[in-house]
């Protein structure tokens, strides 16, 4: 694939997951609902430098994308992301979640940058669009991306996991956010996933065909 058409469809990707993420996140059409915190939500504690691993998810979907080679995976990727936008949004619009963020206040020793970087990712994001996590939803399906690459699908689901938990010890998420996402995922993978059968020259599918002796 041309590495214009690549920039074409990660610009536009983006330019449309900005607004459908933004928009019910800081006007909600509904009252959000705060859900109850889990015994592995509390369990869990607030790590504020985690939010290094928790900003790194847009290095991840940049450098999934650009190692990506294969037409047909990186338009199924478009395909399962578009799923994966459009249902959280519609959720995020009609059952607003929100996180009880006041109850985890950065700690006065954290350090100046760390601080800075955390004040700014809640500036600009609201506790809400909760569940499901599209945080975790967005690093899993770029992770997917390089699944015919199994070294690097190793180390990127590596990081994308990493990144999972971060949304936990930054307390930006519910762990039924992050299981939401998970399964988002796996959905939107599973519809555009290929089918290992393959048609005969009649149309009819064959499958585990062997070849002739």
């Amino acid at each position: 694939m041309r590495t214009r058409t690549k920039i074409v469809w990660g610009v536009s990707l983006f330019g449309l997951a900005a607004p459908l993420y933004l928009i019910p996140n800081h006007y909600p059409v509904f009252s959000p609902v705060e859900l109850p915190l889990t015994r592995i939500d509390t369990a869990i504690p607030f790590i504020p430098e985690t939010i290094w691993v928790y900003l790194s998810e847009y290095l991840l979907l940049i450098s999934a994308f650009v190692a990506s080679k294969r037409p047909e995976v990186l338009s199924r990727y478009v395909r399962a992301t578009l799923v994966v936008l459009f249902t959280s949004a519609l959720i995020f619009t009609l059952f607003p979640t929100t996180y009880p963020r006041d109850q985890f206040p950065l700690p006065p020793e954290l350090d100046p940058l760390s601080r800075f970087l955390f004040e700014l990712q809640r500036t600009g994001d609201s506790p809400l669009n909760c569940f499901p996590s599209l945080h975790v939803g967005s690093v899993l399906t770029s992770t997917l991306l390089l699944r015919d690459r199994p070294r690097l699908f190793l180390i990127f689901l590596g990081w994308a996991t990493l990144i999972c938990l971060s949304t936990l010890t930054t307390k930006q998420h519910y762990t039924w956010d992050v299981l939401g996402g998970a399964i988002l995922t796996w959905l939107s993978d599973r519809w555009f996933r290929p089918s290992s059968r393959a048609p005969e020259p009649n149309g009819t599918p064959i499958e585990n065909a062997s070849p002739a002796p």
